[in-house]
């Protein structure tokens, strides 16, 4: 209505895709039916596997049967370019002992390569509905 000329809209300085993090969901039963999803971003891998093992041993002494009905952990490593990397936890646990404390196998995930450029401390993220820090 002014007859001015606009040009493309500014691009976004940042995105999701601008950092590298890892991205520890968890998928949490809170009722026969319902699950809350929960999302955890790290900046280093180890920092994730950190804290996936510590959502495991809060699982208590659940059988391994009850387990996989409890809880769901997913690992995302979100790298500026190529796709995102993701790792099933819950298939990385042993099917032996059948009861806790139980522990994931890291063998196949690459938990020593740095994550480069690194997340901003306290940068929040939308992931999907999640918002993570």
């Amino acid at each position: 209505m002014l007859e001015a000329e606009t040009g493309p809209p500014p691009a976004l300085a940042t995105s999701p895709r601008s950092y590298a993090f890892a991205l520890l969901r968890e998928k949490l039963r809170i009722s026969n039916s319902e699950w809350i999803d929960i999302g955890h971003v790290c900046r280093t891998l180890a920092g994730a596997r950190d804290a996936a093992e510590a959502k495991l041993r809060e699982t208590g002494d659940l059988t391994r049967e009850d387990l996989d009905g409890f809880i769901k952990l997913e690992l995302d490593v979100h790298r500026p370019g190529p796709p995102v990397a993701t790792f099933e936890l819950m298939d990385r646990i042993p099917s032996e002992p059948n009861e806790g404390p139980f522990r994931f196998d890291w063998s196949d995930v690459p938990l020593d390569e740095p994550l480069e450029p690194p997340l901003t401390p306290g940068k929040p993220l939308r992931i999907e509905n999640l918002l993570c820090f």
